[in-house]
């Protein structure tokens, strides 16, 4: 006879696809904001025509952070497409 119960295994399972799905689609956000903070918000062109480093904004988080934005949506389509 089997058992009735509740399969821990299954929901093991479930809770993990559920997981993963919640930090892909973190990631996906997260990537839209470094993006839109990168292309909309930071004044980096007048500090590149002044010769200087930008370190305000999203630019004092990551250097890079278009590059940024690209790999945490990447990444995060790679998560909720599995």
């Amino acid at each position: 006879m089997k058992n009735k119960g509740f399969d821990i295994k299954k929901i093991i399972i479930i809770s993990l696809i559920v997981s993963i799905l919640i930090i892909g689609i973190v990631l996906i956000i997260l990537g839209i904001v470094f993006w839109l903070l990168a292309n909309l918000k930071s004044k980096i062109d007048d500090e590149i025509k002044s010769n200087r480093l930008v370190t305000t904004g999203i630019y004092g988080i990551v250097r890079h952070p278009i590059y940024a934005a690209f790999l945490y949506v990447v990444t995060g389509a790679i998560l909720i497409t599995d």
